[in-house]
């Protein structure tokens, strides 16, 4: 006698488009374990295991007096799923069913049957892609997404909020992911010891879970409940932001912040895309913005056509970075990044697929351009004390200061100020 499985995602997929009804066998459970449109129908167990048997039967006799209060939903459902705390309880009660119930009612509801695999615990534990968009919107939450894909299929397929994310790759062997999930957590402590929700994601919901309960299991890191997987993965987060309502006809205002606002907006955690449309050479000569908060999509000057196009590319590949965040461009003085900021203003974006016209629409609404640039930006880092910078933000403090008349130039030019060359260059 095979009983018929339901997973926690087939559930939450049947629930949003299906004809369904969930029969709640738990007999002690707080008010935040409801079930919402659930049917009770309890079975009590005592620890007796002489009783044990009995209570089994009991319930089917519950169940099928529960089927005559019900019969208009359950003749009209397509599932009627049995859910308890665990997978064992309702797979007994589904089992006991099959066994005993004999009316022509209770026939074709045998057809309907399925037990919810993992029960309500694993359940539980399953995310929607739109809970995890509200978490990360609220400042409250401190959410760490734990992706474990591997880094090339992050590149291919896009990435989760870079930065609520850290990646521990899927290994088959528990042992070495476990391994791996280890030295992470020893390396980003203070991390999960703050999260107030672990959310476990992959491809599509699957290897995330393995994961999940490899963590649990395994591991003598205190989860708390906080753990949950993300159902449907990556696969359902893409759908999720290409749902997004758009919004257009709305009137831009073309916004500058200043660096000591972004170094603000930085230090508080906020999320911020600095857009460097510097060439990479340009960044290595110069000084670069905080590395962990930057893209670089070079603006040719002469083609100034092309940058569109190159930044459709980005928003393709890693649509999730420009998601509720502060867009910020940049360059050596602002002068070819307010072009950029420009671009995205005056863009009509009818013509582009659904996801890129509504990222598109928040950058519109949602861009600023970096006053004075790299120039402003390595003036704020060359006031501060040393030791309050990171150790990148040193680096590059370092790497972008003039050379002195020792090193073949005649008097070294005031850090204070870009060169006529740089500020006359900046469009080109």
């Amino acid at each position: 006698m095979q009983i018929k499985q339901l997973s926690a995602n087939e559930l939450n997929k049947l629930l949003q488009n299906g004809e369904i009804v969930l029969v709640d066998t738990r007999s002690q459970k707080k008010q935040e374990d409801d079930i919402e449109g659930a049917l009770n129908c309890p079975l009590h167990l005592t620890i007796s295991d002489a009783r044990f048997g009995v209570a089994y039967d009991e319930w089917v006799e519950n169940f099928r007096a529960f089927c005559d209060r019900n019969k208009q939903k359950i003749a009209t459902a397509t599932h009627v799923v049995i859910i308890s705390w665990d997978n064992g309880i309702s797979s007994l009660c589904i089992e006991r069913a099959l066994l005993k119930l004999s009316n022509p009612l209770s026939q074709e509801i045998k057809n309907k049957l399925f037990n919810l695999a993992g029960g309500f615990s694993a359940w539980k534990a399953q995310m929607p892609v739109s809970q995890l968009s509200i978490l990360l919107n609220n400042p409250e939450n401190q959410v760490l997404i734990v992706d474990v894909r591997s880094e090339d299929e992050q590149n291919e397929e896009g990435k989760y909020p870079a930065k609520n994310t850290i990646t521990v790759p899927y290994d088959k062997d528990s042992m070495i992911w476990h391994h791996l999930l280890q030295k992470k957590i020893r390396s980003e402590q203070a991390r999960f010891d703050n999260a107030t929700h672990i959310v476990f994601a992959c491809h599509n919901g699957e290897r995330s879970e393995v994961c999940r309960k490899t963590a649990r299991d395994l591991f003598g890191y205190p989860l708390e409940g906080r753990d949950v997987n993300l159902a449907g993965g990556y696969l359902a987060w893409k759908d999720y932001l290409r749902s997004l309502p758009i919004e257009s006809n709305k009137k831009i205002v073309m916004e500058k912040i200043s660096a000591q606002a972004l170094q603000n907006k930085i230090d508080q955690k906020k999320a911020v895309l600095i857009i460097d449309v510097r060439p990479p050479a340009e960044q290595e000569a110069e000084g670069q913005y905080p590395e962990d908060n930057t893209i670089t999509i070079p603006y040719d000057s002469n083609k100034p056509e092309e940058w569109l196009p190159k930044l459709i590319t980005e928003i393709e590949k890693n649509p999730e970075k420009f998601i509720d965040t502060t867009i910020v461009y940049g360059c050596r003085s602002g002068n070819r990044s307010g072009k950029c900021q420009q671009i995205i203003a005056d863009a009509d974006i009818s013509s582009y697929p659904e996801n890129v016209q509504r990222i598109l629409t928040f950058m519109k609404e949602n861009s600023f351009n970096l006053e004075n640039g790299n120039n402003g930006w390595q003036l704020l880092l060359k006031s501060q004390p040393v030791s309050t910078l990171s150790y990148g933000e040193q680096s590059h403090l370092a790497f972008a200061a003039p050379k002195s008349p020792r090193e073949g130039s005649s008097s070294a030019e005031p850090s204070a100020q870009p060169s006529t060359r740089e500020t006359a260059s900046c469009g080109m």
